[in-house]
């Protein structure tokens, strides 16, 4: 199995993946990327996703949710200073919208989000609000409506067995001169390190040189920038309140999640305009 983002065969063992009995968590030499090998198989993939990623109890879940909403002002925020023009978009779909407060956030007439998890529909933040739509289902299986004049995946391509497929697939709903927009995971963030990579239910963890092949290979333009988020994440149930505390924080004090990035930054995004012929 070659390296997806580059086809390099050469990789390197980091560790055993927790969530996927049989696969282990390799590096590729020649791009970086970091991933699955072997696969795991996509049933035990849909039932992790749908009934596992989202297990929290009653309080938990209030503080997911109230963290997705300070997220999605942020992420609403960066996409329209990647100058995504949102003034006139009309359609939108978004994979992995987990509870929705991206799409309440954007507040468009039409917009679609697809999300396998149980938990997150039971808890939606959008069944409430006109215009957005939930619908429980896995990216491949899911009843899309295109074309689409905005496609976003926030932090969801590193979840996706076959990223490659995906955004061939994606490119098809967009509309033409349409927007696709990607954040993922930087592996150089320091959230991660090699330990941390097996207790992280991604798949992919890509560098900056590896995104951009990755997207240079699908014949994508766009321009790639580094997205840093002043804090940090922790994977357990403390660190679920404290996120919430400081995410908090600094909205009530009117502080910018948003600063200039580096190699170390939380997470990688691109916005990419669809061409008008393809």
């Amino acid at each position: 199995m070659p390296c997806m983002a580059c086809g390099s065969r050469c990789f390197r063992w980091i560790a055993r993946n927790k969530f996927f009995e049989g696969t282990d968590i390799v590096e590729c030499h020649s791009c970086g990327l970091i991933f699955p090998y072997p696969l795991p198989p996509k049933e035990k993939v849909d039932t992790f996703y749908s009934e596992d990623y989202y297990q929290y109890n009653f309080v938990e879940t209030w503080f997911k949710k109230r963290i997705g909403t300070l997220f999605a002002r942020s992420r609403k925020k960066w996409m329209g200073d990647w100058d995504v023009p949102l003034d006139p978009v009309q359609r939108v779909l978004e994979i992995g919208a987990g509870y929705g407060s991206l799409l309440k956030a954007l507040g468009i007439i039409d917009m679609l989000g697809i999300e396998p998890s149980t938990e997150c529909h039971v808890h939606s933040v959008v069944f409430d609000f006109f215009g957005a739509k939930l619908q429980q289902s896995t990216f491949e299986n899911a009843k899309y409506y295109p074309p689409y004049d905005l496609i976003i995946l926030s932090h969801v391509l590193e979840h996706l067995l076959e990223p490659r497929k995906a955004i061939d697939k994606l490119r098809n709903l967009l509309k033409p001169r349409g927007w696709l927009y990607i954040e993922i995971p930087n592996k150089f963030s320091p959230v991660y390190s090699a330990p941390s990579y097996q207790n992280v239910p991604d798949f992919y963890f890509f560098n900056r040189k590896g995104f951009e092949g990755f997207l240079s290979r699908h014949d994508l333009e766009g321009v790639i920038s580094n997205v840093s988020i002043r804090g940090w994440q922790r994977f357990d149930k403390v660190g679920c309140a404290v996120n919430y505390l400081y995410w908090e924080a600094l909205n009530l004090l009117g502080i910018s999640l948003l600063y200039p990035g580096d190699g170390n930054s939380f997470a990688i995004s691109a916005a990419v305009q669809k061409q008008e012929e393809e």
